[in-house]
C-alpha cells in the first residue's frame, strides 16, 4: 500500500496544519484614510505615527500612508503648520549656529595661517641674511687666499734674488780672494823683513 493510499484511508495521521494569522485590523486596508482622518482631526505627524503604530501598522506602512496622503493634496492642519514652522525655525537656528561655529573656526584657522605666513617670511629673511653672510665670508676667504699666495710669491722672488746675489758675491770672492791672499802673504814677508832689520 502506498503512502498516498494510506493518506486517503487516513491510516497515517496528518500533521496539524499551522494556525492561520489573525485577520488584519479593519483599518489596515486603508492606512491612508486613517492618516487623512487624523489630519482632519488636527493631529500632528508624531501623533499620527503613534496612533497608526498603536493600531498595528509598521513604520514603513505609516510613512507610506503619510506620503500618499500628502500627494492627494490634503493641506496640513493648523497644528501641523505650527509644527512645520517650528521645525523650520529650529532648522534655521541650527543652521545659524553651525554657520557661527564654522565662521569662528575659519577665523581661528585664518589667524593660524597668518602666523604661519609671518613665520615663513621671518625664516626667509633669516635665510637671506645667512646666505649674504656666507657669500661675504667666501669673498673674504678668497681675498685672503689671494693675498697669501701673493706674499708667498713675493717671498719666493726675494729668496731667488738673495740666491742670485749670493752667487754673484761668490764669483767676486773667487776672483778677489787669490789676489787678496797673495797681498796678505807679501805683506807678511815685508813685516818679517822690517822686524829683522830693526833687530840688527
Amino acid at each position: 500500500m502506498g503512502l498516498l493510499d494510506a493518506l486517503k484511508k487516513k491510516e497515517i495521521p496528518l500533521p496539524p496544519s499551522p494556525p492561520l494569522p489573525p485577520p488584519p485590523p479593519p483599518s489596515l486596508a486603508s492606512p491612508v484614510q486613517l492618516v487623512l482622518q487624523l489630519e482632519q482631526e488636527g493631529k500632528s505627524d508624531p501623533e499620527i505615527i503613534a496612533e497608526l503604530t498603536r493600531q498595528g501598522f509598521d513604520q514603513t506602512q505609516v510613512y507610506d500612508a503619510i506620503v500618499q496622503a500628502r500627494q492627494k493634496g490634503i493641506e496640513p492642519s493648523n497644528s501641523q503648520q505650527q509644527a512645520t514652522q517650528s521645525a523650520m525655525v529650529d532648522q534655521k537656528n541650527i543652521q545659524e549656529t553651525v554657520e557661527k561655529v564654522v565662521d569662528e573656526k575659519w577665523s581661528a584657522f585664518q589667524k593660524e595661517l597668518q602666523k604661519l605666513s609671518e613665520w615663513k617670511e621671518s625664516v626667509e629673511i633669516k635665510n637671506t641674511e645667512i646666505t649674504t653672510k656666507i657669500q661675504d665670508m667666501r669673498a673674504d676667504l678668497e681675498s685672503l687666499h689671494k693675498a697669501i699666495v701673493g706674499k708667498i710669491g713675493e717671498y719666493d722672488r726675494s729668496l731667488l734674488d738673495v740666491g742670485v746675489e749670493m752667487k754673484a758675491m761668490e764669483q767676486v770672492f773667487k776672483k778677489v780672494l787669490p789676489e787678496l791672499s797673495a797681498n796678505v802673504q807679501e805683506l807678511s814677508k815685508i813685516t818679517k823683513k822690517a822686524k829683522s832689520s830693526k833687530e840688527k
